[in-house]
């Protein structure tokens, strides 16, 4: 029985199409990954590629992956709305297909001391797989950002997992980890006024006593000239997308401001959302290729 895990690598690039396609064709290149589907925006200045492997496999091609975005990337010439330490941000392995927990937690360990060692690039391991507790949280490990990793770093007691001590000079350093199925959504306000957004995203947000499992940031959105709502589900059996999206509506409606249009990033199991509470919730290009187990199902 074939046993697979999904990687949602998340890079720092989201306007030059020549580097991401090159990390496409690198996981492209790797007999036997399946790149299921490309996120890219030019304001957050990001990219999130969706790939699944056989675990023997995906640890390997989520190497080249990084490896290539470390290369092409420089994090100094780098400006973007969305919280990052590095050009491969966040490397995050799911369990999809008769594999486990542990067994995405070992691949993620696997691949950090390769990079550190091959790369010499910091790696923090975070989520299911973070070794020091307060590494569990990937807000904490962004906290001042790409900008402040040097100062962070000489502070005892954030010293990274593996690698080097110090910041790699152009790639920064990377959160690996382990986690279970976790929804990107962003909802837009038909409002240019940011205080609005972050207004409302503090009110939802579960760690100020909103909704359990929902991380949100209230960002400007240059490109679309609105604000957006920018989550992450990180419960959806607690806490639906649906239930999200009418608690952002009514609080709102309650400022004055309509919600224009909603945006799913990356994929979706089919159990979290229907055809029907998509459009209903005007989630921008969204068809059927957007749930998981179609992507798998197509990529047999």
């Amino acid at each position: 029985m074939s046993q697979i895990a999904e990687c949602i690598l998340n890079v720092s690039e989201g306007r030059d199409q020549r580097v991401i396609q090159a990390i496409g064709n690198s996981i492209k290149a790797i007999e036997g990954a399946r790149l299921l589907h490309i996120s890219s925006d030019v304001t957050h200045h990001r990219t999130v590629f969706t790939f699944a492997a056989l675990v023997s496999l995906i640890g390997d091609c989520a190497f080249e992956a990084v490896a290539t975005a470390c290369r092409l990337i420089d994090m100094r010439k780098h400006q973007g709305v969305h919280p990052r330490i590095g050009a491969a941000d966040v490397v995050p392995f799911v369990p999809v297909e008769n594999s486990s927990m542990q067994t995405c937690i070992q691949i993620a360990r696997r691949l950090g001391a390769r990079v550190g060692d091959q790369l010499q690039v910091p790696v923090y391991y975070y989520g299911e797989a973070s070794i020091t507790p307060k590494y569990r949280d990937l807000a904490e490990l962004r906290r001042g950002q790409f900008e402040c990793l040097l100062e962070r770093m000489t502070i005892e007691g954030w010293s990274p997992d593996v690698g080097p001590g110090k910041p790699h000079f152009s790639a920064g350093a990377m959160a690996i980890g382990a986690r279970s199925r976790l929804i990107a959504f962003n909802v837009y306000l038909a409002t240019r006024n940011l205080s609005i957004a972050q207004n409302i995203s503090s009110q939802i947000r579960a760690r100020n006593g909103g909704l359990t499992g929902v991380k949100a940031l209230g960002l400007f959105i240059e490109h679309r000239n609105q604000v957006q709502v920018s989550m992450n589900l990180t419960d959806p059996d607690a806490t639906s997308m649906r239930v999200v999206y009418e608690r952002i509506k009514d609080l709102a409606e309650s400022l004055g401001v309509k919600v224009d249009c909603s945006e799913l990033i990356g994929l979706v199991s089919e159990k979290d959302l229907t055809s029907i509470d998509a459009a209903q919730m005007k989630i921008i290009d969204f068809d059927e290729r957007r749930f998981l187990e179609k992507c798998l199902e197509e990529n047999d």
